[in-house]
């Protein structure tokens, strides 16, 4: 089975329920977090299992494949 690894941008309340929606799925797992403010975004992936984390929008958008 394939797993997709999501990265979130702006780890605010919408971004937590929806993280809390896609983690009841086996195929889908929260990989990164990017927010302006570095300690925001660390704490929003610790509480969502994610292993990356980066302090501006760009730094994230820059590590997605650009063909599937």
């Amino acid at each position: 089975m394939k797993i997709y690894n999501y990265g979130i941008i702006g780890p605010g309340r919408i971004a937590a329920s929806y993280c809390k929606a896609i983690q009841r799925s086996e195929r889908v797992k929260i990989y990164a977090v990017a927010s302006r403010d570095e300690q925001r975004a660390k704490d929003f992936a610790t509480q969502f299992g994610a292993e990356k984390t980066y302090n501006t929008y760009e730094a994230l958008a820059k590590k997605i494949p650009t063909s599937m």
